[in-house]
């Protein structure tokens, strides 16, 4: 069985032989400052339309924003309060890359590059940025399988206890939309479909979620759980359910470091803990199971060549 990340990831790369679009000029040199004080988030900053620079990286970092985090040079979805939202579980975007070089993890680059004419940052950061590293790092990777931890999404043994979705009790989501505006209190609805809000006073305890589906849950438990949470409920449709969860439980926050490991279970939340037992009272069942996930590998690489 594939994992979802594996198959998000997998059908957003580049057709194997699909000309990938380059930077017009690309300078690459070796970073010999404190990679802490010159970029403190390592982060690839950009600097105009078509223009970019990754300030002090290293390899498997690049790797990771071209491969991993903008594969196919597209945005990151929208959360459900209308901020970018990360694809895929922090956890396995973040996997460990690692070749025989020793130079690989320690050494550290600066690149800046310039396009011929307008492009997005996320199209630098992905297959603009993969065209330098196979061009100028000689990189040759390739994709293994590995079996992997995650859990099962199932319906207990007595049926769901959901509710169907109420038309128009919640704004609905579209991929390029913005943080709505607020609303007056009883002129519509002011929260978006498919997340968690705490109720008003006097409403009930616990988390909503209004017309969200199993999938839904699913990727917004996943992220929390740091593994992969597969639907096998075969329940369809949009649904309104209550959940005695806190926000803590949710943990929605900064993620959690990457683990050493990812084909090991890492840190995540008991699956008999809170969200576990609060989906058992809505009839649906938490359960540990195996996966396959897709690693990166190195085949080869090599010190960049000189400008």
């Amino acid at each position: 069985m594939r994992t979802l990340w594996a198959a998000l990831i997998l059908s957003h790369l580049p057709a194997i032989g699909q000309p990938l679009p380059r930077f017009e000029v690309v300078s690459i040199k070796t970073c010999k400052d404190d990679p802490w004080k010159t970029n403190p988030g390592g982060n690839a900053i950009p600097s105009s339309p078509g223009r970019i620079r990754f300030d002090c990286l290293t390899l498997p970092t690049l790797i990771r924003n071209a491969y991993l985090m903008y594969p196919d040079g597209k945005p990151w979805p929208r959360s459900f309060i209308g901020q970018p939202a990360y694809p895929e579980p922090y956890w396995q975007m973040q996997q460990p890359i690692n070749g025989k070089e020793k130079w690989i993890a320690g050494d550290r680059f600066i690149i800046d590059a310039k396009a011929e004419g307008p492009a997005t940052t996320e199209m630098m950061r992905g297959p603009m940025l993969r065209a330098i590293l196979e061009d100028r790092f000689k990189l040759k990777i390739h994709w293994e399988t590995r079996e992997v931890p995650v859990y099962e999404l199932t319906v207990a043994k007595g049926g769901a206890k959901l509710q169907p979705a109420k038309e128009g009790a919640c704004i609905p989501q579209t991929p390029d939309m913005k943080p709505p505006a607020s609303r007056e209190w009883g002129k519509g609805p002011t929260i978006l479909c498919g997340g968690f809000h705490v109720p008003l006073s006097g409403q009930g305890s616990g988390m909503y979620s209004e017309s969200v589906t199993m999938g839904d849950l699913c990727f917004r438990f996943g992220l929390t759980l740091e593994r992969d949470v597969i639907d096998k409920t075969g329940l369809p449709g949009r649904y309104d359910i209550r959940l005695e969860l806190t926000l803590a439980d949710l943990r929605l926050g900064p993620m959690t470091a990457a683990p050493s490991d990812p084909g090991a279970a890492p840190a995540a939340t008991d699956p008999t803990g809170a969200i576990a037992s609060a989906l058992r009272k809505v009839g649906l069942l938490l359960q540990p199971a195996k996966g396959r996930g897709q690693f990166l590998v190195i085949d080869h690489v090599q010190r960049p060549s000189g400008n």
